[in-house]
């Protein structure tokens, strides 16, 4: 009797235990279908293992290079581009092609920025009254003591005054002190004025007439009111570059003693 209990009861055991066993196998092709369906409506993507990422992970193209990076390859940061053989031989060739084009250094002096050698604009000349525009000297005209421009080269009255240098003809006028007035252009913007002159000029000295050094161009006069009381002579000055400078640093001229007192 206990025989036929045992075996009735190990009877019901298997039957539960296959239940169970085909309720797992049922379970398990029901999970099994569901993730395959779950997994066909998601996007075809590769997952092969590539490194530590997968394929899915890795963009479809790669990223160009940024302006930044490039621009630093230029500079040499990242390692030039460019071959610095061909890059210094262009940079010759430049410079070659720059002096080339350059205008070629004019090594030679234009005629016009050398002064001419001067001679004494009156023949046998001594000097009377120095240049000094910095100690005022005596005027024995005025009286009084006052600069004086220029030198006094003492002259008989009628005498021919010399072009003191090869220049041309600048212009003629009358100065209300220092009377009848004439001026001569030369190379190295220099200018000749001679002063104190007589009205008449010789025949040919108009405005723009060339003269050589030595050529008579005018007649010493009385004409300069503010020096009549001096013995006779000639104001001369010499300009240079526009400024009054001492004729004597120019022209070898003996100096008469002054009679005067200072």
């Amino acid at each position: 009797m206990s025989n036929l209990t045992s075996k009735k009861q190990n009877r019901i055991l298997y039957g539960i235990l296959t239940v169970l066993l085909a309720s797992a196998a049922v379970l398990s092709v029901l999970t099994f279908n569901a993730g395959k369906k779950e997994a066909e409506n998601l996007p075809e993507t590769e997952t092969k293992q590539i490194g530590r990422a997968t394929e899915a992970d890795t963009p479809e193209t790669i990223p160009s290079v940024p302006k930044e990076k490039e621009n630093a390859e230029d500079a040499g940061l990242f390692g030039s581009k460019k071959d610095p053989a061909k890059e210094t031989e262009a940079e010759t060739k430049e410079e070659e092609a720059a002096k080339t084009d350059a205008p070629a250094e004019d090594k030679t002096v234009s005629a016009a920025s050398v002064l001419p050698t001067f001679c004494s604009p009156v023949e046998n000349g001594v000097i009377l009254q120095g240049h000094s525009v910095t100690v005022p000297v005596f005027s024995a005209t005025m009286n009084d003591y006052r600069t004086h421009a220029g030198i006094d080269i003492a002259c008989e009255p009628a005498s021919p005054v010399l072009a003191a240098a090869d220049g041309k003809i600048g212009s003629f006028w009358h100065d209300p002190l220092m009377g009848y007035t004439l001026s001569v252009i030369h190379s190295g913007d220099a200018v000749t004025i001679y002063q104190g002159l007589a009205e008449e000029l010789p025949e040919g000295i108009t405005a723009g007439a060339e003269v050589k050094a030595g050529q008579v161009i005018a007649c010493s006069g009385t004409t300069a009111l503010i020096e009549c009381e001096e013995e006779e002579h000639l104001h001369f000055m010499l300009h240079i570059g526009g400024k009054d400078v001492d004729p004597m640093e120019y022209i070898a001229l003996p100096t008469m003693a002054s009679v005067y007192e200072y």
